[in-house]
């Protein structure tokens, strides 16, 4: 089948608690976010996380984050954890 053909992939709500996915790696929390909040929060942070890592990891080729981009980032990262505090109850 061609791709961008047919149904997409089924979007299921999370079965495991946040209790659960507290203890699991920072990795397979990430790929669960969409299940505990929108597609566009889980973007966001996708995004953000993508960003911040490259900052972490630096290499003398590339420039130093901004303070516009790491308040940016920061502001993201307020906003998931405010959006998913209420869900963590």
């Amino acid at each position: 089948m061609p791709q961008g053909s047919g149904p997409g992939p089924s979007r299921t709500r999370a079965t495991t608690s946040p209790a659960q996915l507290a203890r699991c790696p920072p990795l397979a929390q990430a790929l669960c976010l969409e299940s505990y909040a929108d597609l566009d929060m889980a973007r966001r942070w996708s995004a953000t996380w993508a960003g911040l890592s490259r900052a972490c990891h630096y290499h003398g080729y590339e420039l130093a984050p901004t303070q516009v981009e790491l308040r940016a980032w920061r502001d993201d990262v307020e906003r998931v954890i405010g959006a998913l505090a209420p869900r963590m109850r």
